[in-house]
């Protein structure tokens, strides 16, 4: 039996609406997973069984994930996502640690308009690609990159080109960035960016500028980026910007307490009237690890008050 025969013609199975159990839930995926999608069929199908069906909710939502699987998508795929675009259908799991609450498991309508969205990305990385391999890109490019809306486009972009060519693209927008250092929204071109390309200029100007969402996911990422001096001198930049320095100690006491290094540096943070509480709370993990000679070595530049909570720290273990 064809897949979308089963579909078309497959009773309600009992369900007297779109909120699903576990395990009818689970039967239903048994149900999908015996036959393969035959794309056509479906499109061709689509309309032919009620839509209310949970059946036929599941398989509009596993026909486009599936379509976007895909290179392209054809006209008659494209057109049947756009009707989908204002499906209101949706379909939910009953949870059953909280019987007054229900989770979504698929809205059809997000699914589609996000498929169509996703396409609509690759066609203009596609284009950008082409430009850049050309000409190169102005102003304007980066600017338009630069809009929320873009960013995926962006990162689709980055992912088809080779990191050397990737690189080029830093001079570019380091020189257009620096030209307009206020404006934070070169901060999300940045991110992708150096995670791309591993540049070390552009890390430093990026973690140097007024706190951002860009900048803070950027700090968490750079010990997987870069190796351990790099990564801390990274890390040291981005502190000295105030509002994002107890995150950056924190990632370098979480990934380095064993490092002579990092141990300095947040020990100097303890003569800092604006870092040493900062300092002073991630102490006990060099201290787990006995790298604590940089700590005894700054005592005596502290306060007596001061000297004894670290003390008291230090002793601890």
């Amino acid at each position: 039996m064809r897949f979308w025969y089963l579909l078309c013609f497959t009773p309600m199975l009992g369900f007297a609406n779109t909120s699903l159990t576990e395990e009818q839930y689970t039967n239903l995926l048994q149900q999908l997973q015996r036959y393969p999608i035959d794309t056509e069929k479906l499109l061709e199908s689509a309309s032919q069984s009620s839509a209310d069906e949970p059946l036929s909710i599941l398989r509009n939502a596993q026909l486009i994930k599936f379509l976007r699987s895909k290179e392209q998508l054809t006209a008659q795929e494209q057109n049947w996502l756009k009707l989908r675009a204002s499906d209101t259908h949706q379909l939910f799991l009953r949870d059953s640690d909280h019987p007054e609450k229900d989770i979504t498991l698929y809205d059809i309508a997000n699914l589609a308009s996000s498929t169509l969205q996703f396409f609509e990305d690759k066609i203009g990385a596609s284009e950008l690609l082409s430009k850049w391999r050309k000409q190169g890109f102005e102003t304007s490019d980066f600017e338009s990159l630069a809009n929320e809306e873009k960013q995926q486009t962006f990162s689709m972009l980055l992912e088809e080109m080779a990191p050397v060519e990737a690189m080029g693209m830093v001079d570019q927008l380091l020189e257009l960035w620096r030209a307009q250092a206020d404006d934070l929204r070169f901060a999300a071109l940045a991110q992708k960016l150096s995670v791309k390309t591993g540049n070390i200029e552009l890390s430093e100007f990026l973690v140097s500028r007024p706190v951002n969402q860009y900048s803070t996911a950027f700090i968490q990422q750079i010990p997987e980026l870069f190796a351990e001096e790099q990564a801390l001198s990274l890390l040291q930049r981005a502190s000295e910007v105030k509002e994002q320095a107890s995150q950056s100690i924190f990632v370098i006491v979480k990934r380095y307490p064993d490092s002579p290094d990092a141990a300095n540096f947040v020990a100097q943070q303890l003569v800092s009237s604006e870092n040493y509480w900062h300092a002073l709370m991630v102490l006990p993990a060099f201290v787990k690890v006995g790298n604590v000679d940089a700590f005894h070595r700054v005592l005596p530049q502290l306060p007596q008050a001061y000297q004894q909570q670290v003390l008291t720290r230090l002793e601890a273990n």
